[in-house]
């Protein structure tokens, strides 16, 4: 008896959407510092010239469904 797997639900040979060189470096940033805050990332990745404006780079980088399934993976 086989095992048939549903392609819907098999993403083991599905490949991750691309990113941007910033939003990889961002994701870089995080898998590599747990430690370290999102918005430093941020702030460090995308040259931000305040904590403000890191933090909505941050913000929004962590809610786009690309960059949150690189970050699973």
């Amino acid at each position: 008896m086989s095992i048939i797997k549903n392609s819907d639900t098999d993403t083991s040979n599905k490949q991750l959407p691309k990113l941007t060189r910033k939003q990889a470096n961002f994701v870089k940033g995080i898998l590599e510092n747990p430690k370290v805050s999102a918005v430093k990332i941020a702030q460090e990745t995308y040259n931000a010239s305040t904590y403000n404006s890191a933090n909505q780079i941050a913000v929004e980088n962590l809610q786009k469904p690309t960059i949150l399934m690189h970050l699973q993976n």
